[in-house]
């Protein structure tokens, strides 16, 4: 009976010490280490779940293990924290020391991380509300599960992910920014490609910036400076092939990948825009299943396939504003390849898709799509497609597709020319020109005859005064001397 009591009683007291301790900040200093700041009056164990209120500044300045946290007010970690199971940090908090344990910690507040690791078997989960800041240069260290669901920023920082237990996931609502930053992992097994996801959006938004882990984007990969990947992604399978993902340059971005020639695979799409796209941005780009959008000012986008190889494409491209892009040796374009040129009319009114060297074949769909709205000014645009070389070798069919379609009664007519022979020199002209009478796409005598014709009839208002009379004659002479 005695070493039945001896076994009992240790056990009821271990079971007595469970407690949940509620954070009082009775003395007002806010740290754990003050048995005085809690209720009941004792220092949070293994074994407790720990209440931090909405409204109380707490610091953890000791090392101590805790089984839970609930913290709604403000934590500060300045020492290890070791938690065993399941917490969440709804408040704000500031790490500058480990975070341990098995326990998952969802994280739905505003966090900055000045310093140490996530460590342990649990998950650090930053919520859709959440807010993340890494700006300083101490070492930011992932040796657990870190998923960001929400917004963060990393400000010259480097963050390191260690394998095999550190995994970085950038969620599909989250949305990682990169200032004069590095993401990189440290991992004993030279294949490991798994340290990396990127299923939302990683933008490099400022300064120099690089990514020196495999990495697998499945979301959106977003330049607007300077970003460098090496190795590179895991999305460049054994084949030289792009797949996955949306690949995207802006303002004054560049973005390299370090493997040339490339396919891009019909579930990979790249957009480029902005004023600092580099002709050499992807490299030698051979063979297009997937999609590109092209938005950029002058100097045109320059698009290499590798030594004499033309561009295949199969895939979409698209170009907008006013844009040029040109292959250097040459494209052939498929039957299933799509071709969309929408001029914007803000700038010389022209875009085009351009082959330095002839292009072999011309087959899909042109699809030219105008604006809704075309100011009442004179002057054109014109999508093009051109190649240089022997024009005899410039063969095919585009089936041309107007979007929206247009009506004869609006003030601006539509011509689209049909690729089909030796050479051409456009493919669709928009044209606002009230001298075009005729809409033949060329301002001439023959515009005159046709005009005094409707005059006559008392339907040459070209002025939008309500009638036929001089003050038209004087307005169509105008803009019939102007070329326009």
């Amino acid at each position: 009976m005695r070493s039945i009591l001896f076994i009992v009683l240790p056990l009821s007291a271990a079971l007595a010490r469970a407690e949940v301790l509620t954070f009082t900040n009775a003395t007002g200093s806010g740290l754990w280490s003050n048995p005085a700041n809690w209720q009941p009056t004792q220092l949070p164990g293994a074994e407790d779940d720990v209440i931090i209120p909405a409204g109380l500044v707490s610091r953890v300045d000791l090392p101590i293990i805790v089984r839970s946290v609930n913290a709604d007010g403000t934590l500060e970690i300045r020492n290890t924290l070791n938690i065993q199971e399941h917490s969440v940090f709804a408040g704000s908090a500031t790490i500058a020391a480990d975070i341990q344990g098995s326990g998952n910690l969802i994280m739905l507040g505003v966090v900055r991380w000045n310093s140490g690791s996530l460590q342990g078997d649990g998950i650090t989960f930053f919520a859709d509300s959440s807010s993340l800041s890494i700006n300083t240069t101490s070492p930011h260290r992932v040796e657990r599960v870190l998923e960001i669901f929400g917004q963060c920023f990393v400000d010259h920082a480097t963050l390191t992910i260690l394998r095999p237990q550190g995994l970085l996931r950038i969620g599909d609502s989250g949305h990682v920014r990169m200032i004069n930053a590095t993401i990189q992992s440290e991992s004993a097994d030279p294949g490991d490609t798994e340290a990396f996801v990127i299923a939302g959006l990683l933008e490099a938004s400022e300064g120099t910036c690089s990514i020196t882990t495999p990495f697998i984007n499945s979301g959106r990969l977003l330049s607007r400076a300077s970003l460098t990947m090496n190795p590179g992604p895991v999305n460049i399978g054994p084949e030289r092939r792009l797949s996955g993902g949306c690949w995207e340059t802006a303002d004054a971005g560049t973005m390299s990948l370090p493997i040339a020639p490339l396919g891009l695979d019909g579930d990979a799409t790249i957009k480029i825009s902005g004023t600092g796209t580099s002709p050499s941005l992807y490299g030698s780009l051979r063979r297009i299943d997937g999609s590109i959008e092209v938005d950029t000012l002058l100097p045109a986008l320059v698009i290499n396939s590798g030594a004499a190889n033309r561009t295949e494409v199969s895939g979409r491209i698209r170009v907008t504003g006013d844009s040029l892009v040109s292959f250097s040796t040459g494209l052939n374009l498929a039957d299933t390849a799509l071709l969309e040129l929408q001029p914007s009319f803000e700038r010389p009114c022209i875009t085009a898709l351009n082959s330095v060297t002839a292009a072999v074949a011309l087959r899909g769909t042109l699809n030219i799509i105008a604006p809704s709205f075309i100011p009442d000014v004179c002057q054109e645009a014109i999508a093009i497609i051109t190649g240089a070389g022997s024009a005899d070798s410039i063969t095919g069919s585009l089936d041309t597709v107007l979007s929206p379609p247009f009506a004869p009664d609006q003030p601006y007519y539509y011509t689209a020319l049909a690729f089909e022979g030796p050479a051409v020199d456009a493919i669709a002209s928009i044209n606002n020109s009230p001298a075009d009478w005729d809409r033949n796409g060329s301002v001439d005598g023959d515009d005159t005859i046709a005009f005094f014709a409707d005059w006559d009839a008392n339907q040459g208002d070209i002025n939008g005064d309500g009638g036929s009379d001089s003050d038209d004659v004087i307005s169509y002479f105008t803009r019939f001397e102007n070329g326009c």
